[in-house]
């Protein structure tokens, strides 16, 4: 048991689920319809785990030799198993075995359901297969990066995600649409040997087996998200995992202490300042006030609103920069105090933070203005005499 009493990024590890009788315990998947985790070992054994108890509530389902992944269909009615030159459908409802999809001197490595159409990756020959599920036969290939390890595709499977478990973590991006590589995104050493993912409204998590992190993937900009601490997965060499019901915690797999470790999936959002309010004199120039407790995570995709009772109180608007700045410029001819509201929203779902305070501006004599003109204007009258002897 683990508690990182720190502020976010670092992580809470709430729980454990005990596998005793498992042998080398492997891929996990969940089942949102049917609320239900499933978890696999090598030696053909497919189990299912009650979400509410963390305890396994069935016997185990042999399936095909060499198992390594479990895909579950949207609807959750199926569960697909990848095996050795083989994938087995699991009837989800029932627990019994549908049929048996045969991959003849193919090894799939990852498995994932897009636009109807079943992408198996293999690992020995850097290749996505793109396999139509009725005829159960070969429509398309896509060549990827070395070791691809894991399948996932976007929420509106426009978008397919390829793991490769290489030191500088890579992953591709592949445009369902086209079935072609549109980018990879690199981890530039932050996540080391990436292999399992998945995905919380619109962030992707991936587990990275070389160095115990999970990174964090922004899927609007396929860019990674970084902060200040790593974020851990509780244990070395994380494997597979998946996220709660709930969108709230991931199932974390460390296949070599046979354990599947409960993270709580931290909150990325800053809190705004409460002690904002601000005096400045109509006269001075652009005012920048940093308005945030915590700094933001590079790549996060937060959005500000600001709002102000008093807009002609200001020559600019009251902005907030990327960094957490709020930006604005006192208008010269008003004086008064403004109330000004902020708002964050992160299009992931992880927060949203509101506050309110007043800026005062304070009108300044003509004569202090006056003076500043005068000044300018005599400095650049000495400049031009200068420059004529």
């Amino acid at each position: 048991m683990i508690d990182f009493s720190k502020p976010s990024p670092f992580i809470s590890l709430d729980d454990q689920i005990n596998v005793p009788g498992f042998r080398d315990i492997g891929p996990i998947a969940i089942n949102y319809a049917q609320d239900e985790l499933y978890v696999i070992d090598n030696y053909q054994s497919f189990y299912v785990v009650d979400t509410q108890t963390n305890t396994i509530d069935s016997t185990p389902i042999t399936v095909s030799q060499y198992p390594n992944r479990i895909f579950v269909s949207k609807d959750g009615q199926t569960i697909f198993v990848c095996a050795k030159y083989a994938v087995t459908m699991i009837n989800a409802e029932r627990k019994f075995i549908e049929g048996t999809i045969a991959l003849e001197g193919i090894d799939p490595y990852g498995v994932t359901f897009a636009n109807n159409k079943l992408y198996v990756a293999e690992e020995n020959n850097d290749t996505v297969y793109v396999i139509d599920p009725i005829t159960q036969s070969i429509r398309n290939t896509i060549s990827v990066n070395d070791y691809s390890y894991y399948l996932i595709a976007s929420p509106d499977e426009s978008t397919l995600y390829v793991s490769h478990c290489v030191n500088e973590g890579l992953i591709s991006v592949i445009d369902t649409a086209t079935d072609t590589v549109k980018t990879t995104i690199s981890l530039n050493g932050n996540g080391k040997c990436p292999q399992g993912m998945t995905i919380v409204d619109s962030t992707l998590f991936v587990a990275n087996s070389g160095d115990g992190t999970i990174s964090r993937i922004n899927m609007m900009s396929n860019l990674e998200i970084i902060c200040q601490s790593s974020l851990l997965s509780g244990d070395q060499r994380p494997e597979y995992l998946v996220s709660s019901t709930n969108g709230k915690q991931l199932y974390v797999v460390h296949p070599d202490d046979e354990r599947i470790m409960i993270v709580d999936i931290p909150s990325t959002c800053p809190t705004i300042k409460k002690d904002l309010d601000h005096s400045v004199f109509s006269d001075e120039r652009e005012q920048s006030i940093f308005i945030l407790d915590t700094d933001i995570c590079e790549n996060q995709p937060l959005t500000f609103t600001v709002s102000t009772d008093k807009p002609e109180l200001f020559s600019m608007k009251p902005t907030i920069s990327t960094s957490g700045e709020m930006h604005y410029q006192p208008n010269i001819k008003n004086s008064g105090k403004a109330q000004v509201n902020i708002s964050i929203t992160d299009p992931a779902g992880y927060c949203s933070a509101s506050e309110s305070f007043y800026i005062t501006i304070i009108a300044t004599g003509y004569k202090l203005s006056l003076k500043k003109k005068e000044e300018v204007q005599f400095k650049l009258m000495m400049v031009m005499k200068t420059s004529q002897h």
